[in-house]
C-alpha cells in the first residue's frame, strides 16, 4: 500500500514470503480481515498516522491446509511442519510491525507461532485485545521512546506478554 487511504479487507495469504507493506505516509490506512502466514512478517506499516488493523489473524496452518494438495510433504503433525517450518516462524516471523506511526490503533489480533506479536519501533499506538500462542518472544514489545498503550493481551507461552508499553491493562498470562 502507498498513499492515503490504502485499505486492504478479506484478504488470505497462505504462504508468503512477506504480507502487508503499508509505506510511510499511508495515512487512514484500514486493514482488516487479513489471515494467512509469511515467512519474514506479515503487517509491516510505516511512517503515517491515523492507521487501523483490526480482526487479523496469522497461522502456519494456513499452508498445509489450503486444500490444495500443493505441499503434500508439509501436512500437519509431520516432522518438516513441528522441526522446520514453526521453529523457523518462531526465530524470524514478525506479525505486525509500526515503525513511525502515530495513533495506530489495532483491535482483535491473533498470531500463532511467530516471534513477535506486534513490534513497536518508534510512534504511538493503542492496542486493543492482542493475543499470540508459541511465539518466540513477546506479545507486544515497544522501544524506548514510543507511546502504547495496551488493553486485554493474551499470551500462551513465549518469553512474555509485553514489553516496554506505556501502560497495560489487563493481561492474560497462559
Amino acid at each position: 500500500g502507498n498513499g492515503d487511504d490504502v485499505y486492504v479487507v478479506n484478504t488470505v495469504v497462505e504462504n508468503g514470503f512477506l504480507g502487508l507493506d503499508i509505506r510511510p505516509g499511508s495515512d487512514r490506512h484500514y486493514i482488516r480481515n487479513f489471515f494467512g502466514v509469511t515467512i519474514q512478517g506479515f503487517i509491516s506499516i510505516g511512517a503515517s498516522h491515523d492507521g487501523r488493523v483490526e480482526d487479523c489473524h496469522s497461522n502456519p496452518n494456513f499452508w498445509p491446509r489450503n486444500g490444495y494438495g500443493i505441499s503434500p510433504w508439509m501436512k500437519e503433525g509431520s516432522n518438516v511442519f513441528w522441526d522446520d517450518y514453526v521453529p523457523n516462524l518462531k526465530s524470524s516471523n514478525l506479525f505486525i510491525t509500526l515503525d513511525g506511526t502515530l495513533n495506530e490503533y489495532l483491535l482483535n489480533n491473533f498470531i500463532y507461532a511467530g516471534m513477535t506479536g506486534v513490534q513497536v519501533t518508534s510512534g504511538s499506538a493503542s492496542i486493543f485485545n492482542i493475543g499470540s500462542d508459541n511465539v518466540g518472544r513477546y506479545t507486544v514489545k515497544a522501544a524506548n521512546g514510543t507511546e502504547v498503550v495496551v488493553m486485554n493481551s493474551m499470551r500462551y507461552s513465549g518469553s512474555g506478554n509485553t514489553f516496554g508499553v506505556k501502560l497495560s491493562f489487563n493481561p492474560l498470562h497462559l
